[in-house]
This record gives C-alpha cells, sequence and structure tokens, in this order.
C-alpha cells in the first residue's frame, strides 16, 4: 500500500503545467490500494473456510463414536434384559411388561374426560379427547371418575363396557341414567246427566217426530245421583345419578261444583239431589232448582214442559201443548186450546179460551182473566172476571170477579160457595151452578182415597190417561156445608139451575141481588150480602 504524498499535491497546485501527470499517479495508487484488499480478503476467507470444514469433521467423528459407543451400551443393556427374562417367572415378566408400558407412558399426552350431567341431574353423558393411538381407555378408569364425581346410580354398566371395548370415544357415552318419577294420576270427576242438553223432538215408533217432547226439562227426584267423583292415584317416585330421591308429581284433586239443593255424601265422593227439581248447569257448578221458567212461548220449539217444581211460562201455551207441574204454572200470558196440570196453584194473566177441548187440573186454586171454552178441575177455589160455556169444578169456591163478574153457559160446581155479578144471560141459555161437598176431595170414596193417594196415583200415570181415570173416579157425593150458598151481586136470569146438596131449583124469573140458600122449602131466595 502506498501512502499519498501531501507534498507533491502542494507542488501541482505550484506548478499547474504537471496538473495531468499527478492525476495518473492519484487514480494508479487507488487502484493498486483497492487490489491490495481484494488480495487480503481472498485470503482470510478461505482460511477461515478450511478451519471450519475441520471443526465440523472433528464433531462429526466424535458423534459417531459417541453413537457406536451408545449401541453398544444399548446391545449390551438388551442382551442383559433378554437374559434377565429368561430367568423370571411368568409374573414377574408382566409386572416388568406393565411398568415398561408405565414408563412409556409417562412420555405420552394423558387423555381429558369430559363429563357432562344434565340439569335435571337424570344423565350422565361422557367423552374423551386427546387420546394416544397406544392409550386404551379402561372401564376402571370411568368408573372411577364417575365415583369421584359422587355418580352413584343408574351407572349403564353395559354402554361404558361396549365403549371400551370399541374405544370409541368420539361422540357422548350416555354413562349413567337416573329413574324419572311417575307422575300420580289425576282424580276423575263423572256427571251422571247430559252435559250437551241440546233440544230435540223424541222420534216415535213410527219413525216421526213428536215435538211435544223435546226433553227441555230435566227432573230429577230427591236424593239422585247427579255426579261422583275419585281421589288421585299416586305415582312412584324417582331417583338421581347421586342417588337423590325425586318426588313424585301428584295428580290434581277433583272438586264437586256443588250449587243450590245439592248435598254432599259423608265420604266426599257423591254429589246428590237436596230437593226434587230439575238440574241446572253452568259454569261447571251443578244446582237443583224448583222453578223452571220458559222465556217465550209453549210451543214446537219447548215442546210440553214436565218439571217437578214451579213452571212459569213468560208467553203463551199454545195449542195442542201441556204444561205438567208438580208445583205452580204460572203463565203470563195466556192459554189456548191446551192442557195445564199444576200440583200447586194455576195463574193465567191473560186468560183460559180452551177451544172446547183445553184443561186445567190443580191440586190448589185456580186464577185467570177468563176461563171460556174449557175444563177445571182444582181442589182449592176458582177466580175469574167471567167464565163461558165451561165446567169448572172447585173444591172451594167459584167467583166471578171483575168488570164482568159473568157465569154464562155450562157447568159450575163448587164446595163452598158461588159468587157472581151475573148468573146467566136473558137468552135464558142453559147455566148450572151447584155447591156440593166430599169430604174426601171430590175422589171416589167407596176407595177411601185421601188427596194424597190420588196425586201419587195420576203421577205414576201417563198424563194421557189422567183425564179418563179421574172420570171414571170422581164420585160427587149430594151434600153441602150448612152455610152454602149462591150469590148474584147483580142478576140470576130465569133459565139457571140452582143445587146445593141434593135440593136443587131452575129459576123461573130474574132475582136481582139475591143469596140462594137451602131453607125449609128447598131452595130460597134473600137479599145478598156484602162481600
Amino acid at each position: 500500500m502506498r501512502l499519498f504524498n501531501w507534498k507533491k499535491k502542494r507542488n501541482i497546485d505550484e506548478q499547474p503545467n504537471q496538473k495531468n501527470e499527478v492525476a495518473e499517479e492519484v487514480e494508479q495508487t487507488v487502484i493498486d490500494d483497492a487490489s491490495d484488499k481484494i488480495e487480503d480478503t481472498q485470503t482470510n476467507t478461505q482460511e477461515e473456510v478450511q478451519s471450519a470444514q475441520k471443526q465440523d469433521d472433528e464433531n462429526i467423528q466424535q458423534d459417531t463414536e459417541q453413537l457406536h459407543s451408545e449401541e453398544e451400551k444399548s446391545q449390551e443393556i438388551t442382551e442383559q434384559i433378554d437374559e434377565n427374562a429368561n430367568e423370571k417367572s411368568e409374573d414377574e415378566k408382566k409386572i416388568d411388561e406393565e411398568e415398561a408400558e408405565r414408563i412409556a407412558n409417562l412420555n405420552k399426552e394423558e387423555p381429558v374426560f369430559f363429563l357432562r350431567v344434565t340439569a335435571d341431574k337424570m344423565q350422565a353423558h361422557l367423552s374423551v379427547k386427546n387420546i394416544e393411538k397406544s392409550r386404551k381407555i379402561k372401564e376402571e378408569d370411568i368408573l372411577e371418575l364417575l365415583k369421584k364425581r359422587g355418580i352413584i346410580y343408574g351407572v349403564k354398566q353395559e354402554e361404558i363396557e361396549r365403549a371400551c371395548n370399541l374405544q370409541s370415544f368420539f361422540s357422548e357415552v350416555h354413562c349413567a341414567q337416573g329413574t324419572v318419577p311417575i307422575p300420580g294420576k289425576d282424580g276423575t270427576l263423572t256427571y251422571h246427566f247430559d252435559l250437551d242438553h241440546v233440544l230435540k223432538p223424541k222420534e216415535r215408533a213410527d219413525g216421526g217426530m213428536d215435538f211435544h217432547d223435546m226433553g227441555i226439562v230435566r227432573n230429577v227426584p230427591k236424593d239422585e245421583l247427579l255426579c261422583s267423583r275419585t281421589h288421585p292415584i299416586p305415582g312412584e317416585d324417582g331417583k338421581d345419578i347421586f342417588g337423590e330421591v325425586v318426588p313424585f308429581k301428584p295428580g290434581a284433586e277433583m272438586v264437586f261444583g256443588n250449587g243450590a239443593n245439592t248435598v254432599i255424601s259423608e265420604d266426599t265422593l257423591e254429589l246428590r239431589a237436596g230437593i226434587e227439581g230439575r238440574i241446572v248447569f253452568k259454569n261447571k257448578t251443578v244446582s237443583i232448582e224448583d222453578t223452571f221458567t220458559v222465556t217465550s212461548n209453549v210451543d214446537t220449539a219447548t215442546g210440553d214442559i214436565i218439571f217437578s217444581g214451579t213452571v212459569i211460562v213468560k208467553g203463551d201455551v199454545c195449542e195442542g201443548f201441556k204444561v205438567h207441574a208438580g208445583k205452580d204454572v204460572v203463565v203470563n200470558g195466556m192459554v189456548e186450546g191446551a192442557t195445564i196440570w199444576a200440583g200447586g196453584n194455576v195463574l193465567i194473566s191473560q186468560g183460559m179460551n180452551g177451544m172446547n177441548f183445553g184443561k186445567i187440573y190443580s191440586g190448589g186454586s185456580v186464577k185467570s182473566k177468563y176461563i171460556q171454552n174449557a175444563e177445571v178441575r182444582c181442589q182449592g177455589d176458582v177466580v175469574a172476571d167471567y167464565y163461558l160455556n165451561g165446567s169448572v169444578i172447585a173444591g172451594g169456591s167459584i167467583i166471578a170477579e171483575g168488570v164482568k163478574g159473568l157465569l154464562l153457559g155450562g157447568t159450575f160446581r163448587a164446595g163452598t160457595l158461588i159468587v157472581a155479578k151475573t148468573i146467566g144471560a136473558d137468552s135464558y141459555l142453559t147455566t148450572e151452578v151447584e155447591i156440593i161437598e166430599s169430604k174426601e176431595g171430590f175422589w171416589d170414596p167407596e176407595q177411601q182415597m185421601t188427596k194424597e193417594d190420588i196425586e201419587k196415583e195420576l203421577a205414576s200415570m201417563p198424563e194421557e190417561e189422567r183425564e179418563q181415570w179421574l172420570a171414571e173416579n170422581v164420585y160427587i157425593i149430594p151434600t153441602a156445608p150448612e152455610d152454602a150458598k149462591v150469590i148474584a151481586k147483580s142478576v140470576a136470569y130465569p133459565g139457571v139451575r140452582i143445587a146445593i146438596g141434593q135440593t136443587c131449583q131452575r129459576l123461573e124469573q130474574e132475582y136481582s141481588n139475591s143469596k140462594f140458600f137451602v131453607g125449609e122449602e128447598g131452595i130460597e131466595a134473600g137479599p145478598a150480602p156484602r162481600i
């Protein structure tokens, strides 16, 4: 390497004419220096490569020697083991194999068990992850895991055994199952009547429809069974996989909807009618009512009304239909050519036109606006504004009161008293008024039947047979009480026939404001008393 001659540079500056020569000399100097550096670098690199190669050869030699040494030692150990193995018993060999397996497994990754228990503690499901190919999951491993988790009931041995045999743990294994409780059964509630009560005509034997029998009223006697129930049936307790008892859900206890006039039995299992009446089922409540109300007319829409209690008709009772009540009958409208039968009283607000075949039978009294062309039989009094062309028999009195107060045409027979404003007509229309008493209440004295006996007899026979039975058994005894009398407040016309007991007389003249009674000479007339 050459050093730059600064002195010569100053000479160049001082001698401008020598500038080109100096520049060439400087350039050559730089080139020489660069060549020297390259030669030095190549020399150093070659030496380093040689040195590194030498070192690698030495390391390889050392590793090879060490490997040979380890192989020799391993061979010696293997030979020693084989030698010892030949000398050991079978049990010792098995122990050595297990130990060898244990040592081998120490270097392997352990499997991870995932145990999922359902929220209701009724099921356990197992899955296993990170299982080495050479690692087998044993039944004992799973059972130990379940025990540690407190799962002691419902262990599915077969499922666990199958999974271990197949080493199938990729999907969950159902390893435990509890016993689900069996819920109790609800008690029962049985109704002994038709809940779906639909009005429909009854089919007759000839195939036709009987619109008189629509089944509108459901009558029941006292103590009739309406509803019965049973107690709930107990279930069975269950048990979860942790051995805890899971109680069963008890069945529901059915409760009677007992309404008015119903009675629950002592054992609480039956509901019976407390009175005779009709069944009313509303809002799941059973009641017995002794009143039945017809909100419209009694006609083809309702059929005949047969009820053991009181019947109230808001409308009319139309031609050909019947109302039969064990107690009272109340008709807000009128009765036209119909039959009314009542164990109690009868009230007809707008009057009765029997049309020559309508009838009223009453165990009490009868009150109507008017009674025309009808047959009336009652145990009490009959009261109306006027009577036309009928047949009226009353155990008590017959009274015509009101604006007209008229008895005209037909036969009127009372037990104690007959009172009217006018009896008969100036046309001499035949009108018969009689007062005849019977201790048996107009029933056949030969049979000595009381009123109660006759009512039972009538109740036991069909409606269509009652009229004939009454006609055959109503036996009038021609007697009368001492104070029996017939009163015409205004006038009694000629042609009227008056009978009191066994005494009778036909009027030959007009009588005004008179009373008629039995005197020494038969039927006598006197001034009418104020009533």
